[in-house]
């Protein structure tokens, strides 16, 4: 052996025994993990919060000066956890959340504003669905949950409404699918589900929709009905409301072999409205981290649809509002309306913004309120945000609410924080925001 590998080997095999003999303490990078949290306005300026960790559940309260009001959070479940927590208001100042367990199924329960259990230890049993995909209020203080190829209704008490085996909605799906569907309350106790579909066989998604009544029946064609002619390697479906008892579907499909942000109208009767392609709203660029698309609508019977970097407003003839697509300086993750036409959108900044969460408010005319490149929302935690999933909703005051998971690693979020931006751009709870988990 020459003299140059015989010293390479000396120095290697003298790390190696420094290592092993404890000299050197090196703080290995644990495994992946995520919170899988969700949050829903409480409607008094505040949010409810569900998250897991460690196969438990918990629920928390944050009020509108971003106080944590249910202690240390809820622990909700009694076994091991199956599938991650939804969570959204009944409507009457509380929230159900409903989750999976592996020895008893799905599970509800309610709670009321001050942290107390409507629907006893443990919640209620709910049958007919896997692994909650989405769910919506249904209106009368109860929910409709979406499962894959299955739909369930329950009622403020936690009582099943539909068939104890729940209601099909497409035989090519099935509970627990990552075919995840998107709902819409249609505002009668019914709802409008989206999904992505393969049908075909093809490996290529197609999107499809669905409307249930408050009685559990089937309203549209028995399968649903296809969203976008031509179809095939459609993706990410979501829907909000037209204001006219309708929906508006917003998902990414194929153009010249880019992603491709599209958007449809759906009448009451499930007929499109728009052209059967969709209205094409731009592409996503090939160097896109993670393609998504978000929607809201704009309170005139349109909606706002944000993609990785850029926004468009759609009217309620299908017409582009905005002569070109408004760029946002950030990578959109989460998108809430402003309550005035325009949108809050949340996202991760380039890097010339540093690490932390930033947000931007839109205004009608595709304007941006907050300066260039947004707002930032944790000033005072730079360093807490190497990677970081996170939701925002409005606070009904012109303003939003940041919930973002986080840690220390990439890959690994164990830390919840949350951040409340006003009308104006100010954010409302200290540079740091509040710790929501662990406290």
């Amino acid at each position: 052996m020459s003299k140059k590998w015989a010293l390479m080997a000396l120095a290697l095999m003298t790390a190696v025994a420094v290592l092993f003999s404890g000299c050197i303490d090196i703080e290995w990078p644990p495994r992946y993990k995520c919170l899988y949290h969700d949050v829903t306005p409480d409607g008094s300026g505040g949010v409810f919060v569900s998250w897991e960790d460690e196969n438990v559940a918990y629920a928390q309260r944050i009020d509108s000066e971003g106080n944590l009001r249910w202690g240390e959070g809820l622990v909700l479940n009694t076994t091991r956890l199956w599938c991650p927590l939804h969570v959204i208001r009944d409507g009457s100042g509380g929230a159900i959340v409903v989750w999976g367990e592996a020895e008893r199924g799905v599970c509800a329960q309610r709670i009321n504003s001050e942290g107390e259990f409507l629907w006893g230890q443990g919640g209620k049993p709910v049958s007919g669905v896997g692994c909650v995909c989405d769910m919506v209020p249904d209106g009368y203080g109860g929910v409709i949950i979406a499962s894959g190829g299955k739909m369930q209704r329950i009622d403020h008490e936690g009582k099943v409404m539909w068939s104890k085996e729940g209601i099909t909605i497409c035989t090519t799906l099935t509970p627990g699918s990552d075919n995840k569907p998107r709902i819409l309350a249609d505002g009668s106790g019914g709802a409008i589900v989206v999904w992505p579909d393969n049908r075909a066989a093809s490996g290529q998604y197609d999107i499809y929709a669905q409307r249930i009544s408050p009685e559990g029946e089937i309203l549209w064609p028995e399968g649903g009905i296809p969203v976008c002619a031509p179809q095939h390697a459609q993706t990410t479906p979501q829907i909000v409301s037209d204001g006219s008892d309708g929906a508006i579907v917003a998902w990414l499909g194929p153009r010249f072999d880019y992603p491709q942000a599209c958007v449809q109208r759906l009448s009451p009767d499930g007929k499109l409205l728009w052209e059967k392609e969709g209205i094409q709203l731009g592409a996503l660029p090939i160097t896109a981290p993670s393609p998504s698309v978000a929607i809201t609508p704009d309170n005139a019977g349109g909606a706002i649809v944000v993609w990785y970097r850029q926004a468009q407003r759609v009217n309620s003839e299908g017409e582009l509002q905005w002569a070109e697509p408004m760029n946002l300086s950030i990578d959109m993750r989460s998108i809430t309306d402003d309550g005035s036409g325009g949108a809050i959108v949340a996202g991760r900044p380039p890097k010339e913004y540093g690490p932390s969460p930033r947000a931007q408010r839109i205004n009608p005319d595709g304007e941006p309120m907050w300066g260039e490149g947004g707002v930032q929302l944790f000033t005072g935690r730079q360093a807490d945000f190497p990677e970081f999933v996170y939701s925002v909703v409005s606070d009904s005051s012109g303003g939003a609410i940041l919930v973002t998971e986080t840690g220390k690693y990439v890959c690994y979020r164990d830390t919840l924080y949350a951040q409340r931006i006003d009308s104006q751009g100010k954010v409302l709870w200290g540079d740091e925001g509040v710790q929501v988990y662990p406290e």
